[in-house]
């Protein structure tokens, strides 16, 4: 029984003196703590528990690791960026094989403009952890946003692996095909998108814009009219729509809608350089001028992207976005100015304009066209075509450059290689009239005058509004004498483009064989006024046709 007595009384004290001890145990630590507080938003009581915890000693290493770490989410969830910087740098420095430390300045690198550092911090936070696929997410948008495909295929099918449900990089993969002219298998990754997310506009809206890309008109204008059913007042539907109409001979009605959405919002930088280059075609350059140094004032201002919030790694996208459109608003303004200056043949000027859109993104597949197609107005052929395959090195898959170089050869009498790039492209987008066409030129130059009516044909067909496709088919008439087709071919080319200067160039050629030297010398002088380099009035004859 005294035994017993003592026995308790020993249990009694032990557990009075360990009382204390597993209070402390059983307390939450600063890092429980301050998730606790995040999870309920509140961020500043997260930061607060953090960083008094933090301002004491002694703490084992992996306990301070995760400490600052969640200190500095807290940072940037709460939009204090430097302060989150702070501590990441302060975590790589103590912890310099930490992940997410790497993950974190990746982004912040992005939000400041650093694309380089951000590549760099995306990469070794990939390297140290593979299957946090969010630094993949990060890598495939930057290189994206740089031009380089090919590497950002490779991180989006990596995030892809891991996660084959995410939208967000089947998207972005999508998104990468259109860009670098893969049009099919864009069109294809979007398609599985949508069968997940019929309802998402925004996608159903890029899907129709890779199907205007790729030639598919009708397509591409049911898809945008299925969006204006659901959303009347989606600006950019109406865009793409105004866009269709234009490259399909309505440009009144693409004129009208453009004009519709400028005036409703005279923000809308795309808009107005719209209704400035079809104002310059019709002729009302002074218009034009004055509309474009309206819109100059309109830019956005020219600076690194900033953040006042932390809208999370797997939004990293929208940021990139936001960079890419303030960058295109500034690209197009650029190229419209080069178009109109080209319209005035005044190619000097044009060069200059393309030189500051190729500055900002060396790989920008319109300047590096425009460029080549400046050559081609200045005669000079053998700078054309180092100018195509330099973009062809960055696109080499791309069906406008393949077609553009194609061009050059025909041009240039090299018909084998240029059957071989028609036939590439029409592979790969076999609903591009100007492949159909192009083609035509080709076996023409051959002798195979069948087949180049057929393939003419097929490129009206392809797209009726397509003035290349007429020019085509009354190239075929002629050489097979049926002049007076041709004729009425070379006239409907140029009641869809009347700046067509070829289209002039060949009327001018068929009025000679009919002795109307009146007809032919006005031609010749509307080729003259649109193209005065390629179309030489002192001697009345092209040096070259293309």
């Amino acid at each position: 029984m005294r035994f017993k007595k003592v026995l308790l009384s020993l249990i009694f004290v032990s557990l009075a003196a360990a009382g204390p001890v597993y209070w402390i145990w059983c307390r939450p630590s600063p890092l429980e703590k301050a998730a606790k507080l995040t999870d309920r938003g509140d961020t500043s009581g997260a930061i607060a528990v953090l960083a008094a915890a933090l301002e004491a000693k002694g703490w084992k290493a992996d306990d301070e690791e995760a400490m600052r770490v969640e200190l500095a989410r807290s940072y940037l969830m709460n939009g204090a960026l430097e302060n989150a910087e702070g501590q990441f740098r302060t975590v790589l420095e103590k912890f310099p094989e930490n992940a997410y430390a790497h993950l974190g300045m990746g982004y912040l690198y992005l939000v400041k403009g650093f694309d380089s550092f951000a590549v760099e911090s995306y990469q070794k936070a990939r390297e140290l952890n593979p299957e946090d696929w969010r630094a993949s997410l990060g890598l495939a948008g930057l290189y994206v946003f740089r031009g380089e495909f090919e590497k950002a295929e490779k991180e989006y099918r990596h995030v892809l692996e891991i996660v084959p449900s995410e939208t967000i990089a089947r998207k972005g993969l999508a998104r990468a095909y259109a860009l670098s002219g893969a049009f099919s298998r864009a069109a294809s990754e979007y398609e599985q998108v949508l069968s997940r997310l019929s309802q998402d506009l925004d996608v159903r809206l890029t899907y129709a814009r890779t199907l205007f890309l790729s030639g598919q008109l009708v397509r591409a204008e049911q898809e945008t009219l299925r969006i204006l059913e659901q959303s009347s007042d989606h600006k950019a539907a109406q865009m793409l729509l105004a866009d269709i109409l234009s490259n399909t001979n309505r440009r009144q009605e693409a004129q009208r809608l453009y004009e519709s959405i400028f005036n409703g919002d005279r923000q809308h930088i795309l808009a107005g350089l719209n209704i400035a280059l079809l104002r310059a075609r019709r002729g009302q350059m002074e218009d034009a001028k004055a509309l474009l140094s309206s819109l100059e004032q309109a830019l956005p201002k020219d600076e690194p992207l900033t953040q006042t919030s932390f809208p999370g790694f797997f939004e990293i996208q929208d940021i990139l976005n936001t960079k890419d459109f303030i960058r295109h608003l500034f690209m197009e303004y650029h190229t419209a100015r080069a178009r109109l200056y080209v319209m005035q043949a005044l190619y000097t000027d044009a060069e200059r304009e393309v030189r500051y859109n190729l500055q900002r993104q060396p790989n920008d597949i319109p300047s590096l066209r425009l460029t080549a197609e400046l050559y081609r107005l200045k005669q000079q052929p053998d700078e054309r075509l180092e100018w195509i395959q330099r973009a062809l090195q960055a696109y080499p898959r791309h069906p406008y450059l393949l077609l553009d170089r194609a061009e050059s050869l025909i041009s240039a009498g090299r018909l084998t290689e240029a059957f071989a790039d028609v036939q590439n492209v029409r592979a790969e987008c076999p609903t591009l009239s100007r492949a159909a066409a192009l083609l035509s030129e080709v076996y023409l130059g051959i002798g195979k005058t069948h087949e180049a009516s057929e393939a003419a044909k097929e490129a009206i067909q392809l797209n009726p509004h397509d003035p290349g496709a007429y020019l085509a088919k009354g190239l075929v008439d002629m050489a097979t004498y049926h002049y007076d087709q041709a004729r009425k071919e070379f006239c409907r080319a140029l009641e869809i483009d009347t700046s067509f200067a070829r289209a002039y160039y060949e009327l001018s050629r068929l009025h000679y064989i009919f002795k109307d030297l009146k007809a032919a010398q006005a031609a010749f002088r509307s080729a003259h006024e649109f193209e005065p380099i390629v179309y030489s009035q002192l001697t009345m004859r092209p040096s070259k046709h293309k």
